[in-house]
This record gives C-alpha cells, structure tokens and sequence, in this order.
C-alpha cells in the first residue's frame, strides 16, 4: 500500500487502519455483478468477431477479472502485462522444439484471456474511452503480426512434421521446405496489416463501413457474409486455440499453411469490395 488516506480507528478497540484500505475491501464484486456489466451489445460484437472469446475467453475472464479488482489493477497495467506475456510467448514459439511451442502457445492462449480482462475492467470501473480501446487494439494487432513471424520462425528453425512432409513428399528438400513455411509466416503477418489500412481508409474518407453498402443477395454479399462467419470460427480472434492444438500435436506450419490462405483471401475480399462497392463522386 502507499501509506495515503486518513487513518482511522475502531474505538475501544485499539486497531486502525488506512481508509484506502477500508476501501478495498469494501470494493469486492460478485462474479454475477461483473457479469452484468458485459452488455448485449458487446456480448454480439464478441460473438461477431470469435466464438473463441464469446464462449471461452470471456467467461474465463470474469474470474481473473475479479482478481484484479480485489489488487486493485486497473485495465491499462493489465494490457502492457498481457502485451508482455504475449511476446515472451512469439519468443518461446520462434526458438522451435516441442516443449518451446507448447509453452509459447499456452503463452499466447493466457494473452488471448487477458486481452478481454483490460475491457471488463474498464467497463468496472468507468474508465472505458476511446484511447484505452485504440491502445488495446494497437497491442492486438502487433501480436497477431509478431505472432505468425514467430510461428514461421520456429517452423525454421524446428521443422516439425508438415515441414518433414513438404520436404520430402513435395520434393522440396529440408532447406527449401523450411523457407518455404519461414516466408509463409511472414507472408500472413503481412496479410493481417493490409486488410486494416484498406477498410480504416474506406471508413475515413466515407463516413461507413463499406460492409454496409453490401447487398446481401448478391455473390458477394453472400461470400463477405460466408468469410465474417469464418472468421467468427476461425479467424484471428479464434487463433489461440488453434495454436495450442498445432503445438500439441506438433504441426504448428499447418497452421501456418491456413492462415496463410485465410489472410490472402481475407485481404483481396476486403480490397475487392472496398473497390467495387466505393460511391462514386
């Protein structure tokens, strides 16, 4: 404690106290009240963007959430601690071999929980506004980019069975097949940074997200609305697990191998609606 607030004392007793503590103790929130402060409408934007966050590292969130509150931690320590967390877990996964993976992916499995504590602290305690949710946002994209770099790294430098499958069935050799999944990583970092630019810079110059200028009985309305149902299952949000699952069972570059493919299409859906739905001047 830092010593500040007015002492007060129990008379008779004998037994005083800092009002700063009186005041934690006093500040002990159920589980359920917590709860209640996660909204329907958030609860749909969770939903929207990854099951994995609606039904698995939300509520998990709730319990570490109440945690913090009892510490007295609010959202922006909570999100520099989860950034933390999350690189050391790139690191664990960039040096390669099983035991690293495992518990790099766990790493990043723990960052995926705390990134949904910051926002139910700030939500807690009033503190919501628009720079908490760019920095959180900010920290998420870098993660997601540093993450699949590493995940191409350690499939360089401990190719596991999809690398050994490439380099011998494809007849790529161990070398080539290593590059190959080094450069995929890579590539689906990139994938994941040009799709925000291009939908940012649409909103920005006019005023909508160009998903609502999408007609839902056309080929691409119903292939836009095919890729958001995909992404809600499987897309960046979702990528914890999937990263958990690959290090297990040690095929880490299949997981490279789909958010390669995932990232590429995501991208060129999202430059060719931009492009074709854009009001004309």
């Amino acid at each position: 404690m830092s010593g500040q607030g007015t002492l007060l004392c129990i008379g008779g007793t004998g037994v005083c106290v800092q009002s700063g503590v009186l005041g934690l103790m006093a500040n002990r929130p159920t589980i359920a009240e917590l709860r209640a402060t996660y909204s329907p409408e958030k609860r749909q934007s969770d939903r929207s963007f990854s099951l994995w966050v609606a039904f698995v590292a939300r509520p998990i969130s709730f319990y570490i959430t109440w945690v913090f509150i009892r510490a007295d931690v609010r959202a922006t320590p909570v999100t520099w601690f989860g950034a933390g967390i999350a690189l050391a877990g790139c690191v664990f996964l960039a040096l390669g071999g099983y035991l690293f993976q495992v518990a790099g992916a766990l790493l990043i499995a723990l960052w995926s929980v705390l990134d949904t504590v910051d926002g139910n602290l700030a939500r807690y305690y009033g503190s919501a506004g628009k720079r908490g949710e760019f920095m959180d946002a900010l920290v998420g994209y870098l993660v997601v980019a540093a993450l699949f770099c590493s995940l191409g790294i350690g499939a360089f430098v401990s190719p596991d069975r999809g690398v050994e499958w490439a380099a011998g069935s494809l007849g790529l050799g161990d070398r080539a097949a290593r590059e190959v999944f080094l450069y995929l990583g890579v590539w689906s970092a990139l994938m994941v940074q040009l799709a925000i630019p291009i939908s940012s810079r649409y909103r920005s110059l006019f005023g909508e997200s160009f998903r609502q200028r999408l007609p839902r009985r056309n080929l691409l309305g119903r292939a836009f609305s095919l890729a958001l149902l995909l992404r809600s299952a499987t897309g960046y949000g979702a990528m914890a697990p999937f990263v958990l699952a690959g290090a297990i069972a040690g095929i880490e570059s299949a997981v490279i191998l789909y958010y390669a493919a995932f990232g590429t299409a995501g991208m060129l859906l999202v430059a060719t609606t931009t492009a074709l739905r854009a009001p004309r001047d």
